[in-house]
């Protein structure tokens, strides 16, 4: 859980672009709330798609190995996939947002936070990177409100202290 907040610090660096999308035959059936990641089959070294763990546990093992090292589109792919076995675990969703942002994806970021929030709304780390997507996209009142949520679940959390320092960056 705590993956998703140090992934939006490093996030320049682990920015990539995304193309238009090309399904594999076996996403055709993902249900509806869990299209692929654009741009997934046109990315270098995606390959391994088509070797990735069929169960939740390793899908959710790979996706964190491919996180903490920077291979988003990998990572968000096997997050994309657990959720569709088990679309009720809300750290592998606020994991999955964490990617979707990183990867440039901030408006999907921001649906798979806020589902992550209607399912666990005192989930602290939604709160935070909610914040960090908002920051990015210089609506600082919503991310404000967010940081500020944060505190409140968590006043003396991993990220209490980059929560204060944002908002104090921004007078608030």
């Amino acid at each position: 859980m705590t993956a998703a907040y140090f992934i939006f610090r490093n996030k320049p660096a682990q920015q990539q672009a995304a193309g238009p999308s090309r399904p594999a035959a076996n996403e055709q059936a993902m249900p509806p709330d869990h299209p692929p990641v654009e741009g997934m089959s046109n990315m270098p070294g995606m390959a391994i798609l088509d070797s990735l763990p069929k169960d939740f546990a390793s899908l959710v093992q790979l996706g964190n190995q491919n996180m903490d090292h920077g291979e988003l589109p990998i990572a968000a792919e096997c997050y994309r996939r657990a959720l569709a076995l088990d679309s009720t675990q809300v750290d592998v969703r606020v994991d999955y947002g964490a990617c979707l942002h990183g990867m440039g994806m901030g408006d999907r970021a921001v649906e798979e936070f806020r589902k992550a929030l209607r399912a666990s709304p005192r989930h602290a780390i939604a709160h935070f990177n909610l914040g960090i997507v908002f920051l990015d996209i210089q609506q600082k009142d919503s991310a404000k409100a967010y940081f500020n949520k944060y505190l409140d679940i968590e006043p003396d959390g991993r990220a209490a202290a980059e929560a204060s320092r944002l908002l104090k960056e921004m007078g608030g």
